[in-house]
């Protein structure tokens, strides 16, 4: 499984050569999941800020959850993250 490979490399980068357990693989695995709300298997995608076109996806998608009934306060954080973006960016040079 991939993310058990990447989780191997990310304790390898920080550890030096520490090999984590596979129960301290599991239980990352299952706060990743418990933090991101979705199954190690389901596919995501992440909008980083310093992507030029961020709050305007993240803005984009807040308009379609609204238009299909999502739930309101998930398109209010999505427009609070969207202002964020947007408030951050310049401060970086985006």
């Amino acid at each position: 499984m991939k993310i058990i490979q990447e989780i191997k490399d990310l304790f390898a980068e920080n550890t030096g050569n520490y090999e984590p357990t596979w129960q301290e693989i599991k239980a990352i695995d299952s706060g990743l999941e418990n933090l991101l709300g979705a199954s190690a298997d389901e596919p995501m995608f992440i909008v980083h800020a310093h992507d030029k076109e961020s709050a305007e996806v993240v803005e984009l998608w807040a308009r379609l959850n609204e238009m299909n009934g999502g739930d309101h306060a998930d398109t209010v954080s999505a427009r609070q993250f969207a202002n964020k973006m947007r408030a951050w960016q310049p401060g970086v040079g985006v």
